[in-house]
């Protein structure tokens, strides 16, 4: 009797053994339906604006699987409306890694290494990314008339919109949009236009409506060659700007 009360315990703590380890395993683990569904909240919390909240869960998904790929461009993606651009570059290089060609990831790692001052880096990117929408690698991509290349953000809560224009004619190379609050009413649009004559010159202007309601084309600065992205951007900036 004694035996085979020793037999039962013996065998009951082997079981303890091989049962606690997975348990403890699958209480610290979540399953990939967990996995998934933290990482919808996030997006639906993204998509809200709740860009820190979002940024949470995000975070979590990534402390378990460092390759999520969702989790490392919505992280990224809420870094960059936070204003946290290291920590977004950082989600957007490795995110890369696995998505070389994905199309709003490069964009997004173009904004952030813009923001850094990472002008070779952005460079680079910038080449692959006009390749990869010549080649067609992504439809979406094929479509899209510009992307948003460095965006401002101002303490009033606008925000300041630079996007590259990817148009065939090559006649507009930049637009700047000065948004609303809600970051989607357009309150001033510049471009940076090639004004296609023998002497081919570049404008930064803009269409302006008078109080009578008649429109013409206001032009600010006019430059013999093309500007520099910076010199650019400083000029355009003074006029959007403006009080």
């Amino acid at each position: 009797m004694a035996r085979k009360l020793s037999t039962i315990l013996l065998g009951a703590a082997l079981t303890l053994r091989l049962v606690l380890p997975a348990i403890a395993q699958s209480a610290a683990q979540p399953s990939v339906a967990e996995l998934k569904q933290r990482f919808e909240q996030g997006r639906l919390l993204y998509s809200s604006g709740q860009y820190a909240q979002a940024l949470t869960l995000f975070a979590r998904n990534l402390a378990i699987d460092p390759n999520s790929k969702g989790s490392l461009l919505f992280s990224a993606l809420a870094c960059i409306q936070l204003g946290e651009f290291s920590k977004a570059n950082a989600d957007l290089d490795r995110f890369l890694q696995l998505e070389p060609h994905n199309a709003e990831g490069l964009i997004a790692a173009i904004k952030t290494k813009q923001a850094l001052r990472r002008d070779h880096e952005v460079e680079t990117l910038r080449r692959r990314l006009k390749e990869d929408r010549a080649a067609g690698l992504e439809p979406r991509l094929k479509v899209m008339l510009s992307y948003e290349r460095e965006v401002i953000y101002q303490s009033d809560g606008s925000r300041i919109s630079i996007l590259e224009n990817f148009s065939a004619d090559g006649n507009y190379l930049w637009l700047y949009l000065l948004l609303d609050k809600d970051k989607k009413t357009i309150k001033r649009r510049l471009e940076l236009a090639a004004v296609p004559t023998v002497d081919q010159t570049y404008v930064l202007g803009e269409t302006r409506v008078s109080e009578t309601g008649v429109s013409g084309y206001k032009i600010y600065q006019r430059y013999s060659a093309l500007p520099s992205y910076d010199t650019a951007k400083t000029d355009a900036l003074v006029v959007l700007l403006e009080r």
